[in-house]
């Protein structure tokens, strides 16, 4: 995407102020996640959990560049009505936050 070539043009500016007030740069961003998501497919649907924290927008941005098919859900979902969807779209991967404990039929 030319969107990411333009960002790459300004790696060393400030990307990203967390809530504790560490600075990342575009390149600590797309660096974060780099090598954890290289063997995404792209084009496949991905359910991602949203929350507003430099975890989630340096994924937000590598599942971006990988082409992956985003579906942004409230993490304060309701686990029954995730499992529901889940079944019904069935994606080919989940991007939760650690915290948040999914219950499964299966």
């Amino acid at each position: 995407m030319q969107v990411f070539k333009l960002l790459k043009k300004y790696k060393n500016n400030i990307a990203v102020i967390d809530e504790n007030f560490n600075y990342y740069t575009y390149k600590n961003i797309f660096d974060l996640n780099k090598i954890k998501f290289k063997s995404l497919v792209s084009n496949k649907l991905i359910f991602v959990l949203a929350d507003n924290n430099t975890e989630f927008i340096s994924c937000y941005l590598c599942f971006l560049e990988r082409k992956l098919v985003q579906a942004l859900i409230d993490p304060q979902i309701d686990n029954i009505f995730l499992d529901k969807l889940i079944e019904i779209y069935k994606p080919e991967y989940l991007f939760i936050n650690s915290s948040k404990k999914i219950f499964t039929k299966n």
